[in-house]
């Protein structure tokens, strides 16, 4: 047990202010949140003042958080002996990874299988960018994996591209939703 400072609030208003929390990133994610006759305690980084809440100082229980693919994957590297970390810079589209790094380094390919096994993709790619040619064609490499369409769901939309052929924009998910509800 740990005394944290909390937020205590009637369970009809948890979720609101736990969103609100959250979005601030004052939850200690560390602690497990109490509930007891009609209010949720949720513990913070820090006491903040919000109305319908008060502060206080309580035992919560600690919980282990799981870790990110990407800290997954830098443990990997570590125990393998290799200094190189996993790209900054990535996306995953339908069941296929994407590196968006320009000085990728050069894995051997037991490694890029491990990066497929902890994304739970079929294949790995590298985006480079656009082309120099005049039709903007996506300038992608296959690293790993198998050289298929891809399908990815967005909002409820499933596209499917050739990925050496397409390119495909994450970044333009507001314009695509618009689009699906015929306001262009």
């Amino acid at each position: 047990m740990v005394v944290c400072g909390c937020l205590s609030v009637q369970k009809n208003s948890a979720n609101e202010i736990l969103s609100y929390l959250l979005r601030r990133g004052l939850v200690r994610k560390d602690l497990k949140i109490r509930h007891d006759s009609g209010y949720v305690h949720i513990p913070v980084r820090e006491i903040v003042q919000i109305p319908g809440t008060f502060p206080q100082e309580l035992d919560f229980q600690e919980r282990e958080l799981p870790s990110s693919p990407v800290e997954r994957i830098n443990s990997k590297l570590e125990e393998m002996g290799i200094k190189d970390r996993f790209p900054q810079k990535f996306i995953m589209l339908g069941n296929s990874l994407f590196l968006k790094e320009n000085r990728l380094p050069s894995f051997p390919s037991e490694v890029y299988g491990m990066f497929a096994d902890v994304f739970h993709a079929n294949s790995i790619y590298l985006d480079r960018g656009i082309s120099e040619s005049p039709l903007r064609e996506p300038d992608v490499v296959l690293l790993w994996g198998k050289r298929e369409d891809i399908t990815h769901e967005e909002n409820g939309v499933f596209y499917t591209f050739d990925p050496l052929k397409l390119m495909f924009s994450p970044g333009n998910v507001n314009a695509r939703v618009e689009e699906s509800r015929g306001q262009f």
